[in-house]
């Protein structure tokens, strides 16, 4: 976890994205920009208004990149090796019902 952690570190203070490849043959970039926000009120007679975040592609948020870096690492190994699961579960059975049961947290925003 420290090298995993520290590999984080460097790659922020270098501004560089933090790549991983996974065993699926997908390779994740992972890039947390820094963004500014500003606020648009589109029409002067009324009083709504939008808060929209713009990226800054010239920073990169170096906390968020290296807090990041370890649950996300994680996440896309776990989704790939799911993946890879039920790719070989239904290429390689010849039964014709195949089911897979998962469990999964859905929110609601």
């Amino acid at each position: 976890m420290t090298y995993l952690r520290e590999i984080a570190r460097v790659c922020t203070k270098l501004n560089l994205t933090i790549p991983w490849g996974l065993p699926s043959g997908l390779v994740v970039n992972q890039s947390y920009i820094s963004t500014k926000e500003a606020k648009l009120r589109p029409f002067s007679y009324g009083k709504t208004s939008f808060t929209i975040q713009i990226p800054d592609k010239e920073t990169t948020n170096k906390s968020k990149q290296v807090r990041a870096f370890m649950p996300n690492l994680v996440h896309s190994l776990d989704a790939a090796s799911l993946t890879m699961l039920v790719d070989f579960y239904f290429n390689n059975y010849s039964s014709e019902r195949k089911n897979i049961y998962t469990v999964c947290e859905i929110k609601k925003f």
